[in-house]
């Protein structure tokens, strides 16, 4: 699934409100749906990283590229 912009700031706002004090937040994005209380703040941050991540691949901002020599000095 391409995420969005839109999508990001949902479940960013969703973070928010649960770090500020709200019990549960519900959002939709596309078909997803999805209910998150207090206890489940780390699945939804995964969640929220996963959208910033598959997003930064997609506009070109990260790559996934690793270097085996990185760091070495030569």
């Amino acid at each position: 699934m391409a995420y969005t912009a839109d999508d990001e700031e949902t479940v960013k706002k969703a973070l928010i409100a649960l770090a500020t004090g709200a019990t549960k937040v519900s959002f939709s994005i596309g078909e997803y749906s999805a209910t998150f209380a207090q206890t489940d703040f780390k699945k939804l941050e995964d969640f929220y990283n996963k959208i910033r991540w598959e997003r930064g691949l997609a506009s070109g901002a990260y790559s996934p590229r690793t270097y085996a020599r990185q760091g070495e000095r030569g």
